[in-house]
């Protein structure tokens, strides 16, 4: 479990996925983990689903990026974005804004996708009187700009029309 946004990963041990062997083994992994959080199907989260996301270049319900020193990868689905290593899962009702950094620049083979996540922001409820604190902001780096467009189409028909919903 992440530590250092404890609120962010209610999925549990990530001891779940010892000795994965394969990017396949990894994508049904980490599906049978959102399906867990979000009581949504395991098929539902699989690449290849109609509605699912799938990487423009590998077809993978993922993509490999960087948070902080750690490479993972970060699956998008309409319940929310998990990254795998540590273990980060941001609830799609909880996203206050996404936005691509780097995307625009010709000579730049990856760019970075920030979240930024509502305030208050996990379990503890501020005491009366305290001032909020600045929500977090999550940054994956590093993810390969061919995977730019599917992920913008991804968020723009899938995610937020997901996270409206979730809010009403």
């Amino acid at each position: 479990v992440n530590d250092k946004h404890a609120s962010a990963t209610p999925l549990g041990d990530v001891a779940a996925f010892p000795g994965v062997a394969s990017d396949v083994a990894l994508g049904k992994g980490l599906a049978a983990l959102l399906a867990a959080a979000t009581g949504a199907p395991v098929a539902s989260l699989l690449a290849g689903v109609k509605g699912g996301f799938a990487s423009p270049s590998t077809g993978l319900p993922y993509v490999t990026a960087n948070y902080g020193s750690s490479q993972g990868h970060v699956a998008v689905c309409a319940h929310g974005l998990v990254f795998l290593k540590p273990l980060v899962f941001l609830p799609a009702a909880k996203i206050a804004a996404i936005s691509c950094g780097r995307a625009g620049a010709a000579t730049v083979r990856s760019f970075d996708l920030m979240v930024e996540m509502e305030s208050p922001w996990g379990p503890v409820a501020l005491r009366e009187g305290a001032k909020p604190a600045k929500p977090p902001c999550f940054e994956f780096s590093n993810i390969p700009k061919d995977e730019l467009p599917g992920i913008q189409k991804f968020v723009a028909e899938v995610l937020l029309p997901a996270r409206e919903a979730q809010r009403k």
